[in-house]
């Protein structure tokens, strides 16, 4: 990612970022329980919402303590997964970018947003 914007491959630098994102998704997705055997943007961002949209107080206790952390996941995971990810489309398990319009600046927002992301889920996510 960072060597891609260092070279001015924007286009790239967004393809590595949501393949880190997605990757910390998957984690995520492991505390959360997902059964989806393809976990990543998706099933996270639906699980999460399921759980977020049930509240606090009907959370199953293993995520009561946490549920501020949900719910900003949440909020940032559908971010993401709308103004980043959806840009980006699956096929055969390689990922293709839709677009390859991503300025400098754009570029270099999201990859910032990414070691955002990242860092959150390395301290805050519960063990």
């Amino acid at each position: 990612m960072s060597k891609c914007f260092a070279l001015s491959r924007y286009a790239a630098t967004v393809y590595h970022a949501c393949q880190v994102i997605e990757l910390g998704l998957i984690e995520l997705g492991k505390f959360l329980g997902v059964k989806d055997p393809k976990s990543g943007f998706t099933a996270v961002t639906r699980e999460l919402r399921k759980l977020v949209d049930n509240g606090h107080s009907n959370l199953p206790d293993k995520y009561r303590d946490c549920f501020d952390f949900l719910e900003q996941m949440h909020g940032l995971a559908e971010a993401l997964k709308s103004a980043w990810r959806n840009k980006i489309d699956h096929a055969q398990n390689t990922l293709v970018l839709m677009t390859p319009d991503f300025t400098p600046d754009i570029a270099e927002e999201i990859m910032f947003t990414s070691r955002s992301f990242m860092r959150r889920l390395a301290t805050e996510m519960p063990r």
